[in-house]
């Protein structure tokens, strides 16, 4: 397979394309790739995806589908895709929220601790944290459980939509002046 790669990328030299992976199988980690989206394996071991993320080449893009215990290495190089969509029903993301890197962070469906969405909003808001993040964008569905009330104080959310509980706050983008 990895023939095919090089010959392809040797052949069309501009060509740029997309991994995408089975729920069966972990893709393949070819170089010059920049985006990919991954179905995680059911019941991958958390050693073998941190083996995985720890030998994956830097993206610009990439999307995993699949739950997973969030607790990945925190040096996996996953942190630092630009941007980074999680579809992970249950996937425990506190870690998650605090290592990645990027500029924009799509989390759909997973679960967090009340305490670090405080935290990491009043850090984010007040520019003591996470700097490069542009855009961040939670999507609880259902499992969203978190006091609105102290959520909406503490770091100044407005609700958009009354009857769906929708939260919505914009930040102007952050620039350093020195």
């Amino acid at each position: 397979m990895e023939t095919i790669h090089t010959l392809i990328k040797n052949f069309f030299e501009q060509a740029e394309y997309q991994i995408k992976s089975r729920h069966d199988l972990l893709p393949p980690n070819y170089p010059d790739i920049k985006n990919s989206e991954i179905a995680l394996p059911r019941k991958i071991s958390p050693h073998k995806l941190d083996v995985f993320f720890n030998n994956f080449p830097l993206r610009e893009y990439v999307k995993i589908i699949g739950s997973f215990n969030g607790n990945l290495d925190p040096k996996s190089k996953l942190y630092e895709a630009e941007h980074l969509e999680i579809d992970g029903p249950l996937t425990q993301a506190d870690d998650i929220l605090y290592r990645f890197k990027g500029q924009c962070l799509y989390l759909e469906n997973a679960t967090f601790y009340d305490e670090t969405i405080y935290h990491f909003l009043e850090m984010w808001k007040s520019g003591l944290g996470f700097q490069n993040l542009q855009k961040l964008v939670i999507n609880c569905g259902y499992l969203f459980r978190f006091k609105v009330n102290q959520l909406k104080e503490s770091v100044g959310v407005r609700t958009l939509d009354e009857a769906k509980g929708a939260l919505f706050y914009e930040w102007q983008k952050r620039f350093d002046c020195y």
